[in-house]
């Protein structure tokens, strides 16, 4: 059986049946590939894509290759200097006055002094507990 991609639907959103065409034109349902491959390996895995062109493109190097090229992941996680930076500017854009800005600035410096004195570096890292002790101190 050769590779075959097809459009993997979710009842609860989506009652179309047709393999290629989604009746959500907004947001398909996402593609997945089932079939042997040149090896005789059996697949059935997502493809983790939307677009049918990418995904066709995807299913010929697959079979050519016999597996999914690797797509690097990046380290999507905000740093809390990053953070700030992009809150600050934020505030500039909406033309805040230079006193509410130090005064932001101010409490970010307090953050990142709390933050490496417990090795917290990202953002997502400072959970509800974490914020408590901050404002403990």
């Amino acid at each position: 059986m050769p590779l075959e991609i097809y459009r993997r639907h979710n009842p609860a959103k989506c009652n179309s049946r047709d393999t290629v065409r989604c009746k959500d034109k907004r947001r398909p349902c996402p593609i997945w590939v089932r079939g042997s491959t040149n090896n005789g390996r059996y697949i059935r895995q997502p493809l983790k894509t939307r677009d049918w062109i990418k995904a066709d493109d995807l299913r010929r190097e697959l079979e050519a290759t016999g597996e999914l090229p690797k797509i690097p992941i990046e380290d999507t996680r905000t740093t809390i200097t990053t953070w700030q930076e992009k809150f600050i500017q934020n505030m500039k854009a909406e033309n805040l006055c230079e006193d509410t800005i130090r005064k932001y600035n101010l409490v970010f410096k307090q953050i990142i002094a709390f933050a490496n004195d417990r090795g917290i570096r990202f953002i997502a890292e400072l959970d509800l507990p974490s914020i408590q002790d901050f404002r403990k101190t």
